[in-house]
């Protein structure tokens, strides 16, 4: 028999039994909560016993006949060898005839029937002993004596003050906490000298890991055994049944297992603990972690004082830990025998309870759920809207939608109903766009009956997105009704939207009715400050861009909206355009840290669509910054995050970047594979369609198909130009038709592109500006190129262009070799060679490079010192030569005569004046500060 921990009880036990064979009995009351191993225990003992040549006479005591006298002591008896003179004398005293009255007689006349035979009867069964007991000795063992009937508890006392000089040992289990006293007995027993108490307790930590390495051979897991059985040895064998019926289906690991065996010793527990305690028990389930004595008290019109002691006996039973079930199953257990009918009104008083002391909305919400019940109370409604909104903060999308159902049943007035349902909608767009699909019709429905508050951006771009332009519109009209005033809300709220549609899905706009998003809807008011309204910022930021006006200007609005609003259901579109408007105005550095802070916090809230949004734009970042490996890498987590029919809207972003970067990188077998995957037909009718176009023709011009990628920018640029989006800054489709027409020889159309892109771009558009500037040097006499060139240089080099500036360079280098100036050439080749290996992306030219990465390499350092002489001193310069080739300290400072302290100090002053951190950076540092000298010399052709 499994006996862990219990060494020091057995050993009592056994010492005692030593003790009576000498003629010194006495006995012991094993004490302790349910489960705890008190049965065990003593039959462990009384099996010790009879192997030790003891007559064991034993019982087990049941609450079904604790009112029938004698029945604990006539069990222990029974099979007792009493000699056949002494049964005949207690067939007299209690003959056949009293005994079957004890069971149906008068219960007046039975009580005083007992007390006259009591005091005969125990006289002759203790003679009766005394005589057994000179032969061996005797061990009377009785189980769950708290149901014992009160004659037997009068007899065991009898028994008790009288085995101290005889060879009789009395050992009985009890469970405590119960309402179920023992005090008669202890109070006579424990008075004895040579009787024992012995308190048995859950098993402490370490006894748990023994008993699953003895039986499972692994204690690994020992931790979350004990955090769910406490230590209760019913409870800790029920989960190892669990898991080696587990195991048995194939499961090998060491962590416990919930299954039916545990809650079954969970509702055994209970049935044994009494009725008062299981009411206890399921008033904490109910309550779950808001359970306090309070509440449980308030909860079953029972004193608190009274609940006290009843909460510490299932916390010392381990059933609960701190006032609250260690595992849901124990939960689950304890209100399975409840009728639904019982069940249902338990919650809704428990929930009512929670209500009214305050409970957070998302607990009386759990109370609510668990009640299933259509018929709630009137407070309920807003409760669960509160509820849902909590949940939502919190990213328990499935939680939110369980609560808001439930609202939504339970709502009665059209309004109410649709403030349920926009929510539930808010709640799968987070997560699944698709999902919004059913709420989106109800919210419809609920519309045509009452005026709609809803989330009008979210609504109106799943309609337009399916084609649902008429439900779209009568939605509109509902909002804003034709001929009547319009709340100033509203109107920015509709202004904001054509904007962003113009923004992301200029053709899907299009197939809107003209009256029912006017182009002016009258914003202006008096006392909307810009400064002080985020809608009226986002809406300023797109007029700029979608005008191509001043990005710096479009910038600061962006950043005024991201700093003063949260992400939110209301927020979310217009934060997501903001950060989109940074990237498209070439200020990605701008809103790195907002895009992380986002996706950080979408993340956390398991909102996974705005996270694949938020993904796409950091890809779109990262691609502004020339990380083209980072581009690919964030597009790719994008549509992992996602999948693909749930990005409605926005369907080719992350395609887009990954087709750039693979385009960038020369990467042509990836960029062909995107190209295979179907795009939704209707992506063309968005932004990042056209943009998608925009990268096939890109990709088309590096793979020198000339005719593909001259139909493709054609396209792009007559849908742009259609949908009033000719925007350079968001789709420079002149750029890219230019160059091919550079390609094919077409110089004069290619001249006429570029400058029409010129004109309509701002001057702070630095990177339209410098690819435009880049390819019109194609176009002019070779003397006026190197002007061109350096000016695109210096406009890309402001925003960060890497590969055009390396594109630009390259382009120079072969202008000045033309023109005889070979040194410059190489220096200028070499500057593009080291930003396109710094991006890791691939120069695309059709003359061979003048100077091959490694051999560029190798020079640097005796070419780049010359032109550092205007930066470094003398000194400075020589150590730096040397320490970009390699050298260490020691050796510079032997080189050169100096000492090793000389040489720290030149490298602290040079690494300070050339902004490196590093050796291995003076090299690309050297050789930058050579082409920049270089390159401030080129304007002299």
């Amino acid at each position: 028999m499994d006996l862990i921990g219990r060494a020091r009880e057995t050993e009592a036990l056994r010492g005692m039994l030593a003790r009576t064979a000498r003629g010194r009995g006495g006995g012991a009351i094993i004490n302790g909560p349910v489960g705890c191993g008190k049965t065990e225990l003593l039959q462990s003992f009384a099996e010790h016993a009879a192997d030790s040549g003891a007559l064991v006479l034993s019982a087990a005591c049941s609450e079904t006949e604790d009112s029938m006298p004698f029945s604990a002591i006539a069990q222990a008896f029974q099979h007792a060898p009493i000699p056949v003179d002494q049964l005949h004398t207690l067939q007299v005293i209690a003959p056949d005839e009293d005994c079957l009255s004890f069971l149906s007689g008068d219960r007046a006349d039975l009580a005083e029937r007992v007390e006259q035979i009591y005091p005969p009867v125990m006289n002759h069964l203790w003679r009766a002993l005394l005589d057994l007991s000179a032969q061996r000795p005797i061990v009377i063992v009785i189980d769950n004596v708290e149901h014992a009937d009160a004659f037997s508890l009068r007899g065991l006392s009898f028994i008790a003050r009288r085995v101290r000089s005889a060879r009789v040992m009395v050992v009985v289990a009890a469970q405590t906490g119960t309402r179920r006293s023992t005090g008669f007995l202890q109070s006579e027993v424990l008075r004895q000298p040579l009787w024992k108490q012995i308190r048995l307790t859950p098993m402490p930590l370490g006894d748990v890991a023994a008993m699953l390495e003895r039986r499972l051979g692994d204690s690994t897991a020992a931790g979350a055994w004990y955090d769910i059985s406490r230590g209760n040895p019913l409870l800790l064998r029920a989960l190892m049944d669990d898991h080696s019926a587990a195991c048995g289906a194939g499961r090998r690991s060491p962590e416990p297992v919930v299954g039916q065996s545990f809650a079954e010793a969970m509702s055994a527990c209970l049935h044994r603990c009494g009725p008062e305690l299981a009411e206890v028990a399921r008033a904490t389930a109910v309550l779950g972690d808001r359970a306090t004595t309070d509440l449980v008290a308030d909860l079953l019109g029972t004193p608190a004082e009274t609940v006290g002691p009843w909460i510490g006996a299932l916390e010392s039973a381990g059933v609960l830990a701190e006032g609250r079930f260690s595992h849901p199953a124990g939960r689950a257990a304890v209100l399975a025998p409840l009728t639904p009918r019982d069940s249902a009104r338990l919650h809704l008083r428990a929930a009512e309870r929670l209500y009214y002391a305050g409970a957070a909305p998302t607990a009386v919400a759990e109370v609510l759920l668990s009640a299933h019940e259509d018929e709630l109370p009137r407070w309920s409604g807003i409760l669960l809207r509160e509820a849902g909104h909590q949940a939502l903060l919190e990213g328990r999308v499935d939680r939110v939608a369980e609560y808001l159902e439930l609202a939504h049943r339970t709502a009665s007035a059209p309004r109410d109903r649709v403030a349920v349902l926009n929510l539930l909608a808010s709640a799968h767009w987070r997560s699944s766009p698709a999902g919004s699909a059913r709420h989106v019709d109800r919210l419809l429905d609920a519309a045509r009956e009452d005026s709609f508050d809803g989330n009008i951006s979210l609504m109106v771009g799943y309609l337009l997105w399916q084609k649902r332009f008429s439900d779209a519109e009568t939605l509109l009209n509902r909002v804003a009704p034709p001929g009547r005033e319009i709340p100033v809300r509203t109107r920015v709220q509709l202004k904001l939207l054509r904007l962003r549609l113009a923004y992301h899905s200029p053709g899907l706009l299009g197939q809107l009715s003209p009256t029912v998003l006017p182009t002016e809807l009258g914003t202006e008011e008096p006392g909307l400050e810009i400064s002080m309204s985020p809608q009226l910022q986002a809406i300023r930021a797109l007029e700029v861009v979608l005008a191509g006006g001043n990005p710096d200007e479009a910038a600061e609005h962006a950043e005024h909206v991201l700093q003063n609003c949260g992400l939110d259901d209301g927020t979310d579109d217009m934060l997501l355009t903001m950060l989109a408007v940074l990237v498209d105005v070439d200020r990605a550095p701008a809103a790195l840290p907002w895009c992380e802070a986002l996706m950080a916090e979408a993340e956390s809230r398991r909102a996974w669509a705005w996270l694949a949004l938020l993904l796409d734009i950091r890809a779109g970042i990262a691609l502004r910054m020339a990380d083209f490996p980072a581009a690919a890498e964030f597009a790719r987590r994008a549509l992992a995050t996602l999948p693909i029919e749930h990005w409605t809207l926005f369907p080719v972003g992350p395609l887009v970047t990954q087709l750039h970067a693979y385009t960038a990188m020369g990467r042509h077998t990836e960029v062909a594979a995107l190209l295979m995957q179907p795009v939704p037909e209707d992506s063309i009718q968005t932004t990042s369609g056209l943009q998608y176009w925009h990268a096939k023709g890109l990709y088309h011009l590096s793979t020198n198909r000339t005719h593909a990628a001259m139909t493709t920018f054609r396209a792009c640029g007559e849908l742009s130009v259609a949908w009033k989006l000719d925007i350079p800054a968001l789709l420079p489709w002149r750029s890219g038709l230019a160059h091919t027409l550079l390609h094919a020889g077409q110089t004069e159309q290619a001249r006429t592109l570029l400058r029409e892109q010129l004109g309509k771009a701002h001057r702070q558009h630095s990177r339209v500006r410098g690819v435009s500037l880049r390819l019109l040097a194609h176009t002019v006499e070779l003397s006026e190129r190197p002007r061109l060139l350096k000016e695109s240089i210096e406009q890309l080099q402001s925003c960060r262009a890497l590969l055009d500036q390396a594109h630009a360079l390259v382009d120079l280098s072969h202008v000045l070799h033309r023109l005889g100036d070979v040194e410059r050439s190489r220096l200028t080749v070499r500057r593009a060679w080291l930003l396109a290996n710094k991006c890791q992306a691939k120069l695309v030219s059709n003359r061979r490079p003048f100077l091959a990465p490694d051999d560029a390499r190798q020079a640097i350092a005796d070419d780049a010192v010359d032109e550092s002489a205007s930066v470094l001193s003398e000194a400075e310069q020589r150590v730096a030569a040397l320490a970009s080739r390699g050298d260490k300290n020691q050796e510079i400072a032997r080189k050169l005569s100096i000492t090793v302290s000389t040489v720290e100090q030149h490298l602290t002053r040079v690494y300070r004046k050339l902004k490196v951190h590093r050796r291995t950076e003076l090299p690309g540092a050297l050789e930058m500060l050579a082409v920049d000298h270089t390159l401030s010399a080129v304007g002299s052709y």
